[in-house]
């Protein structure tokens, strides 16, 4: 070997060695940023709605924990994750984030609340006043109905029964005509928005046939809907009376139930001719003219 090219070897042989070792810094992987959540939005929230995390850094198959449940986020980005809240019970939840078996080091307390009942429609809307019986029930739909929900009819506990958690049966009682509200309450004392339903209480004719028949008098059979006891019957533009004496050639008819009235009528003759009937309530509220052809 030359002793005079020695030294330019030993420049290159360390050049050599200074370029293998800048090479491997460059190329030494970077330690992985630690796992942290950073904040919580909202810190009180109910089953549905979606809950915001920032931190990070988040990688794809992060999961969510709460409490004992996992849940997968609806969206991930590198420094925020959104999840939706499962159908929790109410109450205080720790929640951390786990990715890649590796747990985030700081945690939250989530707070879940109970939704609030919601009613969706009732069936039937209307309902005619002569409804109000023991067999009269009015569905409610809706959702959030836990067990121990109650329905509330004008302020007023009302008897019910709950089919689910989204359906409960108003066992109707006998209410007066016009506007109601109905609401539902749950344990906790979380009311839905008043819903309303309608009492119909005008009378209302439907039919009128002949009934018993006597020899100076015979009985006309009148159904419809919404009579009171209280109830007037108008014939031909006259008031009937309910009893007392008959003068000649008139009549008298009495109260049987909200759907039928017996008119006894007293013909001054057996040609059959255009009669009108019409109902008349305590309220004023008169039924339609119904007219019928008979002695």
């Amino acid at each position: 070997m030359n002793e005079a090219s020695l030294p330019f070897q030993m420049h290159c042989i360390w050049k050599s060695l200074v370029m293998a070792v800048v090479l491997l810094i460059f190329s030494w992987p970077e330690p992985a940023a630690a796992l942290e959540i950073l904040s919580l939005s909202p810190t009180d929230a109910q089953p549905g709605e979606n809950v915001l995390l920032t931190g990070g850094p988040f990688l794809a198959g992060a999961t969510v924990r709460l409490g004992t449940e996992t849940v997968l986020p609806s969206r991930i980005g590198e420094r925020e994750l959104t999840f939706t809240v499962p159908p929790l019970p109410q109450g205080d939840y720790v929640l951390a984030v786990v990715q890649d078996q590796v747990r985030a080091d700081r945690t939250f307390i989530l707070r879940v609340a109970e939704r609030p009942p919601i009613i969706f429609s009732l069936d039937p809307p209307v309902l005619d006043e002569c409804s109000g019986s023991d067999s009269a029930q009015i569905v409610v739909d809706g959702e959030n109905f836990p067990p121990g929900a109650n329905l509330f009819l004008d302020g007023q506990p009302a008897p019910g029964r709950r089919e689910s958690s989204s359906r409960l049966i108003l066992f109707l009682p006998r209410l007066s005509g016009g506007s109601h509200q109905l609401q539902v309450v749950t344990p906790r004392e979380l009311k839905s928005q008043p819903r309303a339903f309608y009492i119909d209480d005008r009378p209302e004719i439907l039919s009128a046939v002949p009934g018993e028949d006597r020899v100076n008098s015979y009985d006309v059979i009148i159904h419809g809907n919404n009579f009171h006891f209280q109830t007037s019957l108008v014939v031909d533009g006259k008031t009937v009376p309910r009893s007392g004496p008959l003068p000649a050639h008139t009549g008298r008819f009495r109260y049987q139930d909200c759907r039928t009235l017996i008119y006894e009528r007293y013909p001054y003759s057996r040609t059959p001719r255009p009669i009108t009937l019409q109902v008349v309530n305590p309220n004023a509220r008169g039924s339609n003219v119904f007219t019928i052809s008979l002695p």
